[in-house]
């Protein structure tokens, strides 16, 4: 399926640097559209011409891709050994920057996504 897909893809792009007369001839068409009936036909045949769309992440699952990076991972790392060296404040600080940077992340991810959306 995912070549057949590839090979659709690659047509369109060919026709679409064709002169306009040929495009139409290549995609059995007109400049002036199909007509009633064959629009009917191939409604029938190819299905409604509608675009796919992604499913939208929960929230959770986008918290989490923004939680698991490396740098976080090293950030983490570094507050447990800040932690187990018995500097407390430096431990509660790595961390609470980890989270501000999540948080962010996020944010600014999510905001670009429901704008996306709507496009």
């Amino acid at each position: 399926m995912k070549s057949d897909q590839n090979a659709e893809g690659d047509q369109l792009v060919k026709v679409s640097g064709l002169e306009p007369a040929q495009a139409c001839a290549t995609v059995q068409s007109s400049p002036e559209g199909l007509s009633q009936g064959e629009a009917a036909q191939r409604l029938k045949e190819f299905g409604a011409n509608l675009v796919a769309r992604e499913l939208k992440p929960t929230i959770f699952a986008e918290i989490w891709r923004n939680a698991v990076n490396p740098l976080n991972g090293l950030l983490l790392a570094l507050a447990v050994v800040s932690y187990l060296l018995g500097d407390l404040r430096a431990a509660i600080v790595i961390i609470t920057m980890v989270l501000l940077s999540i948080l962010t992340s996020f944010i600014q991810e999510h905001r670009s996504n429901e704008a996306a959306a709507k496009l």
